[in-house]
C-alpha cells in the first residue's frame, strides 16, 4: 500500500511534467526522471524503432545500466531471445516478467542483468497519432515488483504519456494552422502580394530603420490609369489576370529594402528605403522609372489580347514630409489625386506630396472617420445599403456548405433570419456616416470572440472582408460617381473593413488565450480542502468568453442528477434541464435533447457535447450549446460532471476547445486525487 501511493503521488507529479513539457523531447525526458525518483523503480526508458525497424533508438533515460545492457536490451527482434520491449512492441500490450534473469530467452545477458540488479521488468507500449510510436520499460531491483496494481499504474502512466503526446502534436499543429492564417491574414488573396494590416504592421518599424541610418524613405500611393474600361470590355476575370501580373512584376522589380502591398482594388502602396538625402530626387526618379517599365509592359489578359495601362503615383517623404506612416500615406493620396487630375497636363506621371501647398492641406484634411468621409457615406447609403444585402445572402449560402452547417441548422428559420438580419445590420453599422473608429473596435472585439468561440478561423474573416471589398468596388464603379468620390469612398470603406477586422482577429486571439490560462492556473499544494479549491476555480470557468453557466453535477440514489456547485451569468438555466432529465431511461443514438447528455456522458465516462439545445423546454429559448465532462474520484471512476453551457451553438465542437476539454479534465481528475475531504 505505501508503495502504491507513492507511485500514485508520482504519476500526479509525472502529470504536472507532461502539461508543463514545451515539447516531446522534454516531455519523455523529465517523464523517466520523475519514474525513478521515490518509486520501486530503478531505471526508466523510452525508445522507438529505428528507420531499418531492426533495433530500438532510446528517446530518453534515467538511471540505465551498463552500455552492454542497453545495448541488448534494445534489440527489437531478437528471435529466441527476443526482450520485452520488442514483445510489447508487436503484441501492442503491456507485457512484464518479474524473474527476469530467468527468463531462458535472457540467457544472453543474464550476468549483466544479475550485475545492475534488473530483477523485474515491465515494458508498456506508448501510442501516439492512433498507433504505437514507442515502447516505456520500467526496471525494478526487486523481484515480484509488478503486483496487479503496480502493472495498472505502469499502463496509466505509459497511456498519460501517449494522450499528453497528443497534445503536444495538437497544439502544434494549431500553432502552425494560427501562423499559416496570420500569414494569409496580411496576404492578398488576390495577388499573393501584402495586403493593408500588413503595411500597417511593416510600416512603423521600417520608419524607425531609416531613422536610425539617416537616410530617407519614400511611399508611394500607385493607382492605375483606365483599369476600368478592360473590366468593362474584358470582364473582371481579365482584370484579375492583370492585376495579378502587374503584382508579379512589382515584386520581382523590388530590392531587399523594398515594399509594396496591395491597398485594394488598383491600387498599391510601395515604399522605397534608403535614399540619401543629397540625391533624393534623383534616386527616386531612377528607381520610379524602373517601376514604371515593370508597370507600363504590355500584359496579354485573354488568348489574343494584349493590353496595357498607364498609372499615378503620389509620394511623400520620409523623413521631410511627415513623422508617421498615417500622415505619410494621407499625402501622397491627396498627391495621387492630384496625379490623376492633372492627367492628361501633366509633367510627369508621379507626384511628389510636398510639390504646392494645396496638395498637402489636401492630403491632411482626408479623414476616413473624418467631416468628408461622413457626408460622402451618407450620400452613398444607398450603394452601401444594396452592396450589404446581397452580400449577407451571399454569405449565408457559403455557410451551409462550411464546416458551421451543422450549428446553424439547428437555429430554425427564425433563428437562421435573425442572424442574416444582425450580419446586415453590423454592415450598415460600419459604414454609417456617425461610426467613429473607436465604435468599430468595440462592436468587431464582441464579434471576434463570436467567431473564435464558433470555429470561424482569420482565414474566413480576411476572405469575407475581400469579398465585399470586391463587391462594393463592382458596385461603386458602375455607379454614376465622380473619380474623387469613388476613390475617397473606398479609401474610407477599406480603412473600416481593415480597422474591423484587426479587433475580429486580436478578440479571437485574446479569447483562446482566456481558456488556455484556465488550465496554467496554480496547482493547489497536497492536502487543501477540495470545497476551498471548487469555490475559486469554478468561476474562473464561469466568466469566460460565452460561458452562460458552468456546473457541478452530482448523481443521488435514483440517478438523477443534482446540482452541487454552480456560478456563471445565469446559473438559473440549468434548472429546466435538471427537470427534465430521466437517466433510467434507454439512450436513443442520435438523440440531441439536452437533458439526455448527462447520461451519455456518464455511462460512457466520456466528454460529450450538444452543439445547439435551447435553454428550456421553450423552443423559443435562444440556442445554446452545452457539454458534460464526467470526472473520476479516487477511485477512479466517474462520480461527477462538470457541465459547461455556451452562449452559441457549436461552442464545444471546435478543434481547439475539444483539445481544451480534454486537458481541462484531466487536470480536474488529478486534483481530486490530491485534494482532501472529497465530500463523498
Amino acid at each position: 500500500m505505501a508503495r502504491l501511493q507513492r507511485l500514485y503521488r508520482e504519476l500526479l507529479a509525472e502529470s504536472e511534467v507532461v502539461l508543463q513539457s514545451p515539447s516531446a523531447t522534454e516531455m519523455l525526458s523529465r517523464t523517466c526522471q520523475r519514474l525513478v525518483h521515490g518509486t520501486p523503480f530503478q531505471s526508466a526508458w523510452v525508445g522507438c524503432p529505428d528507420t531499418d525497424g531492426a533495433r530500438f533508438d532510446t528517446l530518453a533515460w534515467a538511471n540505465v545500466g551498463k552500455p552492454e545492457l542497453l545495448h541488448g536490451e534494445l534489440r527489437l527482434d531478437g528471435g529466441t531471445h527476443s526482450t520485452l520491449a520488442a514483445r510489447a512492441w508487436r503484441s501492442g500490450d503491456v507485457v512484464f516478467d518479474n524473474d527476469y534473469p530467468a527468463d531462458p530467452r535472457m540467457a544472453p545477458w543474464r550476468d549483466v542483468l544479475l550485475a545492475n540488479h534488473w530483477q523485474a521488468v515491465l515494458a508498456a507500449p506508448v501510442r501516439r497519432g492512433g498507433g504505437i510510436w514507442a515502447v516505456l520499460v520500467l526496471v525494478s531491483p526487486e523481484p515480484d515488483a509488478f503486483d496487479p496494481s503496480t502493472v495498472d499504474v505502469a499502463r496509466l502512466v505509459a497511456a498519460l504519456l501517449g494522450r499528453s503526446l497528443d497534445e503536444l502534436d495538437l497544439k502544434e499543429r494549431l500553432r502552425q494552422q494560427q501562423r499559416h492564417e496570420a500569414l494569409l491574414a496580411r496576404r492578398d488573396a488576390l495577388t499573393g502580394l501584402p495586403n493593408r494590416l500588413a503595411l500597417e504592421q511593416y510600416l512603423p518599424a521600417a520608419l524607425a530603420g531609416t531613422r536610425t541610418r539617416g537616410t530617407v524613405a519614400a511611399v508611394g500611393m500607385l493607382d492605375l490609369d483606365d483599369f476600368k474600361p478592360i473590366n468593362d470590355t474584358f470582364g473582371h476575370e481579365a482584370g484579375d489576370r492583370l492585376l495579378s501580373a502587374l503584382a508579379e512584376r512589382l515584386r520581382s522589380w523590388l530590392r531587399a529594402e523594398d515594399f509594396v502591398a496591395r491597398q485594394g482594388g488598383d491600387e498599391f502602396v510601395v515604399v522605397i528605403g534608403d535614399l540619401d538625402e543629397l540625391q533624393v530626387v534623383q534616386q527616386l526618379q531612377q528607381a520610379l522609372e524602373r517601376l514604371h517599365r515593370a508597370v507600363q509592359t504590355p500584359v496579354e489578359i485573354a488568348p489574343g489580347h494584349v493590353v496595357e495601362v498607364g498609372m499615378s503615383m503620389g509620394v511623400a517623404l520620409f523623413p521631410l514630409d511627415a513623422a508617421d506612416g498615417d500622415t505619410l500615406l494621407r499625402r501622397a493620396d491627396a498627391a495621387l489625386y492630384q496625379a490623376k487630375l492633372h492627367k492628361h497636363d501633366r509633367a510627369r506621371w508621379w507626384r511628389l506630396g510636398t510639390s504646392d501647398a494645396d496638395t498637402v492641406a489636401d492630403g491632411a484634411a482626408f479623414d476616413p472617420y473624418g467631416r468628408e468621409a461622413s457626408a460622402l457615406l451618407a450620400a452613398a447609403h444607398d450603394h452601401f445599403e444594396a452592396v450589404s444585402t446581397g452580400f449577407v445572402d451571399a454569405v449565408h449560402a457559403e455557410m451551409q456548405r462550411s464546416p458551421q452547417a451543422d450549428a446553424l441548422a439547428c437555429l430554425g428559420a427564425a433563428g437562421l433570419a435573425e442572424l442574416r438580419r444582425r450580419q446586415a445590420e453590423f454592415l450598415r453599422f460600419l459604414f454609417r456616416a456617425d461610426t467613429s473608429r473607436d465604435a468599430i473596435a468595440e462592436s468587431a472585439g464582441r464579434l471576434g470572440q463570436v467567431h473564435a468561440l464558433v470555429g470561424v478561423d482569420s482565414v474566413s474573416m480576411v476572405r469575407t472582408r475581400a469579398a465585399y471589398r470586391a463587391a462594393l468596388g463592382a458596385r461603386l464603379n458602375a455607379a454614376p460617381l465622380l473619380a474623387r468620390q469613388r476613390h475617397r469612398l473606398l479609401l474610407a470603406a477599406e480603412n473600416r473593413l481593415q480597422d474591423s477586422l484587426q479587433s475580429e482577429l486580436r478578440a479571437a486571439e485574446a479569447t483562446q488565450s482566456a481558456y488556455w490560462s484556465i488550465l496554467g492556473r496554480a496547482m493547489p499544494p497536497d492536502g487543501d480542502a477540495w470545497t476551498d479549491w471548487l469555490r475559486t476555480e469554478l468561476p474562473a470557468i464561469g466568466d469566460l468568453p460565452g460561458v452562460t453557466l458552468c456546473a457541478l453535477l452530482q448523481p443521488d440514489a435514483e440517478g438523477r442528477f443534482h446540482a452541487e456547485a454552480g456560478t456563471g451569468r445565469d446559473p438559473g438555466e440549468l434548472n429546466p434541464v435538471l427537470r427534465e432529465q430521466d437517466p433510467r431511461s434507454p439512450e436513443q443514438p442520435g438523440n440531441a435533447d439536452c437533458h439526455r447528455l448527462f447520461t451519455s456522458a456518464w455511462r460512457q465516462g466520456r466528454i460529450a457535447s450538444v452543439a445547439c439545445c435551447s435553454a428550456a423546454a421553450d423552443t423559443a429559448s435562444p440556442a445554446r450549446s452545452l457539454v458534460a465532462v464526467p470526472l473520476c474520484g479516487p477511485e477512479r471512476r466517474a462520480d461527477r460532471l462538470l457541465v459547461i453551457r455556451g452562449a452559441h451553438p457549436g461552442q464545444f465542437e471546435t478543434p481547439w476547445m475539444q483539445q481544451f476539454l480534454a486537458a481541462l479534465q484531466r487536470r480536474w481528475d488529478l486534483l481530486r486525487r490530491r485534494l482532501r475531504s472529497d465530500p463523498a
